[in-house]
């Protein structure tokens, strides 16, 4: 009986230190791999329309429009720094990618300051140089191209981005309709009728 009870409680000991160890170790890695959610400093966001070969500004766009979107941020002081590189963003629904794309993050005064990856779903993931996460408050900007998806079926729709990037409004192809009605026949003359 005292050779059960051991075994039992080294096995629970075991347990309770795997578990311990996974509440304190899955946390890190999660935080790790998004990092910081920059939607709430988005400062503005720039949509446009690519109209006879110009990009054309606008808050309304038409579904399956190919777009141009610019996105403006501020980080506060302490939020990027050694101990955090990275930061993301989640696109609303209704802007579509059509495969990942990846680029170089620059800040508003140009200066190189990390990459940026955006993958089809939307994910908008920033790491930043080593050397310039340094916890300092900071500035900038990123643009990639897209398209508009209606979410809904045919009906008007608003896309939101988020803190002050505000909001564009979709709506649905305008549907042409061509109807014909008519009867074929040929008429043949009776030469009796002649």
């Amino acid at each position: 009986l005292h050779n059960r009870w051991y075994r039992l409680t080294a096995r629970l000991a075991v347990l309770s230190a795997i578990v311990t160890t996974a509440v304190l170790i899955l946390p890190a890695v999660t935080m790790e791999n998004t990092g910081y959610d920059f939607s709430g400093n988005i400062t503005s966001v720039t949509v446009e329309r690519q109209q006879d070969g110009q990009w054309t500004q606008s808050d309304t766009f038409t579904d399956g429009d190919t777009i141009r979107i610019t996105i403006r941020y501020a980080i506060p002081q302490g939020i990027i720094d050694e101990t955090q590189q990275n930061m993301h963003y989640q696109l609303p629904a209704g802007i579509a990618l059509e495969q990942d794309e990846t680029g170089e993050v620059y800040l508003e005064n140009g200066r190189k300051a990390g990459t940026y990856t955006i993958s089809r779903d939307g994910l908008i993931s920033i790491t930043f140089d080593e050397n310039f996460a340094n916890g300092e408050a900071f500035s900038g900007n990123l643009h990639f191209q897209g398209s508009i998806t209606l979410t809904g079926l045919d009906e008007e729709e608003e896309i939101h981005f988020g803190g002050d990037g505000g909001a564009i409004t979709v709506v649905p192809v305008e549907k042409k309709y061509s109807l014909s009605i008519g009867k074929p026949g040929v008429y043949v003359e009776d030469e009796a009728d002649a």
